[in-house]
This record gives C-alpha cells, structure tokens and sequence, in this order.
C-alpha cells in the first residue's frame, strides 16, 4: 500500500496542479532550449553574431524585470500574476512566426525574456504560498524533479524538430511551445488564492528588498553558485573536447547522469533544508563538493585513456552532489528570509541574481576553462569555496537579526481573515 500511497501525495490538491504546470512549461521550454538556435539561423536567416547580441538585449531586459515584476505581483496577487506571465510567453512564441529580421527578433526576444525570467521568481513565491511551513522545501524539489522529466522530453522532442530542420517543423515547435503555456495558464488560474503578500506590502512600501543588503548579497553569492549550471552545460564540453582525451560524447553522459540524479534525488537532498541554519550548512558544503569536482576536472589534463574517464565520471558525480546541495540551500535561505508579504519581490531579485549568472555563465567557462586550462578550473574552485562559505556567514547573520527582532502585526488584519476578499476570493 506505502507504494502506492506515494504517488497520491506527490500531485494532491494544488501541489498537484503545479506539477502539471511544471511539466507543461518545462517539456514546451526543453523543445525550445533544443531548437531555437537552428530556427533563428536557418528559418529567419539571422547570422550567429545578430543572435548573439539579440539574445544578449533580450536577457539584460529579462534580468532587470524580475524585482519589478515581483512586487506587481505582490500588489496585485501572485496567481493572478504568474497567470497573465504564463499568457504573455504563449504569446510571444506565437509571435516569432512573425519575425523576420532582427529588430523584430530583439522585440519579441525581450518579451519572452520578461515572462520567462519573471515567472520564475513569481511562481516560487506562489508555491510557498500555497505549502504550508516545513513542507515548502520538500514542494519545491518535487517541482525540480518534475521540471527536470519535462526538459528531457522537450529536448526530444527538439531532437526531431532539428532533423526535420523545416519550416513547417519550426511553426509546429512554436504553436506546441505557445499551447503548453497557455494550458499552464489554464492550471494556475484554478489555483486557491493564497498568497500572502496581497494587499500588505504597503506597510513597509515598494523596494523593500532593495533596503534588505543581506538578502541582496545572497542573492550575488548564490548567483556565484550557480556557476555550476554553466559548468554542466558549457565547461564540461568543452574541457572535454578541448583539454582531454575522452570521446566528446562523455560529456554528454555525465549530462544524462546528471538529470536522472536530480530526479531521483533532490527531495531527499532537501530535506535538511527546510530550516535556515540547515540550508546555510548545505550551502556550504555545496561550495565544497564544486570545488573538489572543479580540482578532479583540472587533473585530466594530465591523464590519458581508461584514466581519463573514470576521473570525468567521478568528478562529473561529485559535481551532482555539488548541485543538489546548492539547489536545496538556495531555497531554504530564499524562502526563510523572505518577508511572508513579500514573496514575489524577494524571490524576483534572488531570481535576478540567477539570471545573471546565467547570462556570465559561458564566457566565464570560455575564458577559464578553454582559456586558462587545469588553473581555471582551480579558480573556479576558489570561487565555489568563498560563495558558499560567504553564504553560509550572511545567511546565519540575517536569521540571527530576523529572530532578535520584536514581532510586528499585520497592518491590516482583515487581509486573509474568514470572509475577507482574499480570503474568500
């Protein structure tokens, strides 16, 4: 009975409309990461440089939307919110079927990017809103997970729109891409309006996260962390073209292992985080487990055959356990030192400082990796080191200072309360 029990928890109640929206965005998204490069260049025509720098705009603009975003929705409700961003992405996929140079491409590009980096903030502030305390961490990994089934499927999919490499083919990834979020949309509009900024972030007025320096050099020093990403995507690859011996096509299965261990293992790596002082520990040692992958990558430049592998594949494993301790310490200090009536701006400028580590993401595996060989790799290491210990220390600084200080009632405690308009909305 246990087995079955399992699978009823993990899409019960609003939790399980999440997770269909998970899967709906990320299998749509996993189409378009796999695709979009091909359909930019041979469908519109637009050359590798004009892609480079549209992308570049497109991404400064999504960055810098993010905090904004996050307290409009914090003023006007974050499913409301995540609803109409949903709606906005549907559209402007549509919309490249019209683009046919590049300041149309740079236009839609720069829509696309301010739902798409702007939802993410937005829709974790939602999923905690709608978990109950001790439970949040644990909701957010099995969001993680299900994302992670739908980008494999989507890149798939991508998969055969690429042999294909039709115009026809690209239309149909776009209007697939547009249906997934607007179904999305469809889902989070029959989500329970629980969301517990609406209607109080007045009392400490817009920007709040702008005055709170701590949470912003989280979210800097988590954004260091998330070089990791980039390490996966862009670093590995490379170093093992490049730098190494191996068959190219290892990077590729340390790619594979590494989305099959996020699946079957962010919930139990998250689970120690659901506290604060817990999270900044796994902060920490996700600094480490980086660093000593990055120091394991760094020894195959000396290397040569059977060596060479079983080294990558240790150093690609430890680098999985770098991830899933950073994953799950980024949230357990986002979410516990967040105001409960501003969700959406804080989590929108933790999303911020995501976002741009992302954007520096490749050319700083570029410049060290490529560039600077096996010392690269021990710098990024160095960094991995600092940001998580420096994490570690702030966050342990903000919990001290939020627990030594006086509660302080709603301004309005009519908001939420039985038969209020949000409350019965």
């Amino acid at each position: 009975m246990k087995i079955w029990t399992k699978p009823r928890r993990l899409v019960a109640g609003p939790l399980g409309r999440l997770l269909a929206v998970a899967l709906l965005t990320n299998t749509g998204r996993g189409v378009w990461v796999a695709s979009f490069v091909l359909f930019y260049t041979r469908s519109i025509g637009l050359s590798p440089a004009q892609v480079g720098v549209g992308a570049l705009v497109a991404g400064v603009v999504g960055i810098g939307s993010t905090t904004p975003v996050g307290m409009i929705a914090d003023r006007f409700g974050l499913r409301r919110s995540l609803l109409v961003l949903y709606l906005i992405s549907a559209v402007a996929f549509l919309l490249y079927l019209g683009v046919s140079g590049f300041w149309s491409f740079v236009v839609v590009g720069c829509v696309a990017a301010v739902a798409g980096e702007s939802s993410v903030g937005v829709r974790t502030a939602l999923i905690t809103a709608l978990t109950p305390d001790g439970e949040r961490i644990a909701a957010l990994a099995k969001y993680r997970v299900v994302s992670q089934v739908g980008m494999a499927a989507g890149a798939g999919l991508g998969a055969l729109v690429i042999q294909v490499d039709s115009r026809p083919g690209y239309t149909a990834m776009l209007v697939g891409t547009a249906l997934s979020y607007l179904a999305a949309a469809l889902l989070v509009g029959r989500l329970p309006r629980a969301e517990g900024g609406r209607g109080r972030s007045g009392r400490h007025g817009a920007g709040r996260v702008l005055r709170d320096h701590r949470y912003l050099i989280l979210a800097g020093l988590f954004g260091v962390l998330t070089f990791n990403w980039s390490m996966l995507s862009v670093g590995i690859p490379l170093w093992v073209a490049e730098h190494t011996d191996a068959p190219r096509w290892t990077s590729g299965v340390i790619l594979v292992a590494n989305t099959a261990a996020i699946a079957l293992l962010q919930l139990r790596f998250s689970r120690p985080a659901e506290t604060v002082p817990g999270a900044g520990r796994a902060t920490v040692r996700s600094g480490l487990f980086l660093a000593l992958a990055c120091a394991v990558f760094a020894t195959t430049a000396g290397t040569s055959g059977v060596l060479t592998l079983v080294l990558l594949f240790v150093a690609g494993a430890i680098h999985i356990v770098g991830e899933l301790l950073y994953v799950a310490g980024s949230w357990g200090v986002s979410v516990g030192l967040m105001p409960e009536d501003a969700q959406g701006e804080y989590q929108g400028a933790m999303a911020a400082g995501t976002a741009s580590a992302q954007a520096l993401g490749p050319l700083l595996m570029t410049t060290f990796v490529v560039g600077w060989g096996s010392p690269g790799w021990l710098v990024l290491a160095g960094l991995f080191v600092l940001a998580g210990w420096a994490a570690f220390a702030v966050a342990r600084s903000a919990w001290r200072r939020r627990a030594a200080e006086p509660a302080v009632p709603d301004a309005d405690p009519a908001v939420n309360a039985p038969g209020s308009p949000e409350a019965t909305a």
